[in-house]
């Protein structure tokens, strides 16, 4: 019996610091047929199902990945960093692994380029999640989105659901089943937005109606709000934080935030656990590679506060 399944995607995440051409607001232009300079090039681990994964298992939870992943040597620098980060490896092996290529061209604003191949087409037959008191669910595309989805509502496990704003668009009457089953919502302010109109619901604490206990609406420097039926809960980052990627901040924040309700601690404490470990990620070049372990969260919680209401 795992504490945890995180469904979702594993990838080699390639950072390349461009030199952009031209730039015209918050549009970064290249030259059709030109070269552009590359100044340096970074490889990490990523992927939403391996970043949660890689989270929840350095706080301490056991912790198990379902993914697909490919038989080539990206697929072998993955399931040497899932060996490493002490994680069981439960999907499916392909034959090439998916990648991002993240242009950081502008600050930290950056555009990522997603390859999802094999990823996106998996069958009913491929999906056999284990025993599990909880299951992360990211984003799928494609085939594979029905497929986890049908696993995903007949698993006795409870059911922490992270949709994309492309998912919610393409499929809104999956993402409503879902949401059912749905203990804990993670969204951003615009995932939040899209779930609502998609259920028919004017904010965000009106999702409550349609299923989850918590729903938790993160917004970037303004901090996160969890949404309960009898309270809310506000925290805010700190100032002054040298920012230098954010790749991978939604993951660190939510994974951080779910772990800490999977141990049962009170919500206030899970909150500041998922703001140490997204400004963590966010100080750093990689989406995983700083995630902080349940020590190094429990000596950060001091610098936060929590307003609730």
């Amino acid at each position: 019996m795992y504490d945890v399944v995180s469904v979702g995607s594993a990838v080699i995440d390639y950072f390349l610091k461009t030199i952009p051409t031209e730039i015209y607001h918050h549009e970064i232009c290249f030259i059709t047929g030109g070269k552009v300079d590359v100044s340096d090039v970074d490889l990490f681990v990523g992927g939403t199902g391996m970043n949660v994964a890689t989270s929840l298992s350095r706080l301490g939870l056991k912790t198990a990945l379902f993914s697909v992943i490919g038989k080539d040597d990206a697929g072998k620098t993955i399931k040497q960093k899932i060996k490493e980060e002490n994680i069981t490896f439960v999907g499916k092996l392909a034959t090439q692994t998916s990648m991002s290529i993240i242009l950081d061209a502008k600050g930290q604003d950056r555009t990522i380029l997603s390859y999802k191949g094999e990823a996106n087409n998996l069958s009913p037959s491929d999906v056999k999640l284990p025993a599990a008191k909880w299951i992360y669910l990211s984003s799928m595309q494609g085939k594979s989105f029905h497929a986890t989805k049908q696993a995903v509502l007949k698993h006795p496990g409870k059911l922490a659901f992270n949709p994309r704003v492309t998912l919610i668009e393409k499929e809104p009457r999956g993402i409503k089943e879902l949401l059912k089953k749905t203990n804990i919502l993670l969204v951003n302010k615009e995932e939040a937005q899209s779930v609502c109109f998609a259920t028919n619901k004017l904010e965000s604490e009106h999702l409550l109606e349609v299923g989850p206990e918590l729903v938790v609406v993160t917004d970037g420097a303004k901090g996160a709000i969890v949404y309960t039926k009898n309270k809310t809960y506000t925290i805010v980052p700190r100032k002054n934080i040298p920012i230098v990627e954010t790749t991978g901040a939604g993951d660190s924040f939510s994974s951080a935030f779910v772990g800490g309700i999977i141990q049962e601690l009170p919500i206030e404490t899970a909150l500041k656990m998922g703001m140490a470990n997204a400004e963590s990620v966010i100080t750093h070049y990689g989406a995983s590679n700083i995630l902080l372990s349940k020590t190094q969260i429990k000596q950060r919680l001091k610098h936060y506060n929590v307003v609730t209401r």
